[in-house]
């Protein structure tokens, strides 16, 4: 897995609706120096409930590599994440 890389959420405990969502990798770090090495941004804005209301956002949203794992490339590259 590299930065760039377009994943698919397979394990997220504490965010359940992230399971099944397109994502791309943004960042990724050591993983003995954090918990969530890899930071992906969603392909598709959730909604989420925060202590002000409701927040729309793509992320980013931090991750273990075993809780990703390679999007189906025969989809190809979600306009999302096309570059221009």
């Amino acid at each position: 897995m590299q930065i760039g890389d377009i994943v698919e959420i397979i394990k997220c405990n504490k965010i359940p609706e992230l399971v099944g969502k397109t994502a791309k990798v943004i960042a990724m770090v050591d993983p003995e120096k954090a918990h969530y090495p890899v930071m992906v941004e969603l392909e598709e804005p959730i909604e989420q409930e925060v202590p002000m209301g409701t927040l729309k956002t793509k992320g980013p949203y931090g991750f273990r590599e075993n809780e990703l794992t390679p999007a189906d490339p025969s989809k190809g590259i979600p306009e999302a994440f096309k570059e221009d």
